[in-house]
C-alpha cells in the first residue's frame, strides 16, 4: 500500500478543500478513509483515485472522470451499455424538487405498469449514474445517426426487465419526457414514481426536455417563421423556475442549449467534448426555415403536446413508443 494521504493532499491533488472533505465524511460520501487518531484523517491513494475517477462520483467535484466507453477486458460484465438520446436536450431534479408531479398515476386502482415487482432502487440508482456520466464532460462513443451517446456504467445486478426499463428511460422512443415548467409529464409518470418511491430523497432522476427535441433541421420549419419565438418564452419560463439546480452541469448545458435555440440557432447535438475527432464542427447552426411547407417531418407522427407546452405537437424523438408507459 502506498503512502497515506492527508486531507490537505487530498485536496491539492484533486481541487477540493479540506472543508468539504470534511463535509462529505459527516455525510458518508467520498472515498474511504480511516481514523487514526483524535481529528488524525488519513486516505488510500488507490483508494482516493478509484473515488474521484468514478462517473458516479462527478456530480460531488469537478475533477475529470472515466468513461469506460470502449473494451473493459475482462471486468466488461460487471458494466452496462446505456445509450442516452440527444444529450443536451436533458435536465435533472430530485423528487422534492418535482414536487407533486411525482406521484402515483394509478391512486391505488389496478397497476397499469406490468413491472411493479422490480428493484426500483437499483433502477433509480443506475439512472441516476447515467446522469452523472453526462454531467462529469467524459467523451462517451457516439454520436450515432439518432444523435444518442453510448455510456457504460456499473451494473448493480439488474435483471432483463430492469434494464429494459434503464434503456427505455434513455432512449428516442421512450424517454421520460418533461420541460422543467410543464405541469404534467409528456411520457414517463410511472417509471419516475417508482424510481422515485424506492430511492434516496436526494436522488437526481435525468429527464429529457419536450420543446428542446424541436431544436433541429427536421422539426424546425413546422413551427414556422418565428419559431425561435417558441424557445424564447420557454427560456423565459425556465428562468422562473427557481428551484431548478443551475450548479448542476447537466442543467447548464440544457440551459445552453435553449439559449441558442432562442437565438434562432440550431444547438449541437451533443457537448463539443463527444462531438467526433474527424473534421470540424460549428458549435450551432443558423436556420432558416418558410412557414409553409408540403408535408409533415418524415421522422415525427404528430402528437398532442402537454396543455404547458408551447409546441404544438409532444416531442418523442425519431420513433414512436411501445405505449406501456404514458
Amino acid at each position: 500500500m502506498n503512502q497515506l494521504m492527508t486531507p490537505q493532499q487530498v485536496g491539492a491533488e484533486y481541487g477540493v478543500t479540506v472543508q468539504e472533505l470534511a463535509e462529505w465524511r459527516r455525510r458518508n460520501i467520498g472515498p474511504d478513509y480511516y481514523v487514526l487518531g483524535t481529528r488524525v484523517i488519513r486516505y488510500t491513494p488507490e483508494h482516493v483515485e478509484r473515488w474521484f475517477r468514478d462517473p458516479a462520483n462527478s456530480r460531488w467535484h469537478d475533477f475529470p472522470a472515466e468513461a469506460f466507453t470502449e473494451g473493459l477486458g475482462e471486468n466488461d460484465a460487471d458494466w452496462l451499455s446505456v445509450e442516452v438520446h440527444r444529450p443536451l436536450t436533458w435536465w435533472r431534479a430530485t423528487p422534492e424538487q418535482l414536487g407533486a408531479r411525482v406521484a402515483d398515476p394509478d391512486h391505488g386502482a389496478f397497476p397499469r405498469w406490468e413491472s411493479y415487482d422490480q428493484d426500483w432502487k437499483a433502477i433509480g440508482r443506475t439512472i441516476q449514474d447515467v446522469g452523472d456520466v453526462l454531467a462529469s464532460g467524459v467523451s462517451p462513443a457516439g454520436p450515432g445517426p439518432d444523435g444518442s451517446i453510448r455510456i457504460r456504467v456499473h451494473d448493480p445486478g439488474l435483471s432483463d426487465l430492469e434494464l429494459k426499463i434503464v434503456r427505455s428511460w434513455f432512449g428516442p422512443g421512450e424517454a421520460v419526457t418533461m420541460d422543467p415548467w410543464d405541469s404534467g409529464w409528456s411520457d414517463g409518470r410511472h417509471r419516475t414514481w417508482h424510481a422515485a418511491a424506492a430511492s434516496d430523497a436526494g436522488v437526481l432522476l435525468p429527464i429529457r426536455g419536450n420543446i428542446l427535441g424541436f431544436a433541429n433541421a427536421a422539426d424546425i420549419p413546422l413551427l414556422g417563421d418565428n419559431w425561435s419565438e417558441q424557445f424564447r418564452a420557454g427560456l423565459q419560463r425556465l428562468k422562473q423556475q427557481t428551484w431548478v439546480d443551475q450548479m448542476d452541469p447537466v442543467n447548464r448545458q440544457f440551459q445552453e442549449s435553449l439559449v441558442l435555440a432562442a437565438a434562432g440557432r440550431i444547438p449541437p447535438v451533443v457537448p463539443s467534448a463527444m462531438a467526433p475527432a474527424r473534421g470540424s464542427l460549428p458549435a450551432y447552426v443558423e436556420a432558416s426555415f418558410p412557414s409553409v411547407l408540403d408535408g409533415p417531418s418524415p421522422q415525427n407522427a404528430p402528437y398532442s403536446a402537454p396543455c404547458d407546452s408551447p409546441v404544438t405537437r409532444s416531442y418523442r424523438g425519431v420513433s414512436e413508443g411501445t405505449g406501456h408507459d404514458r
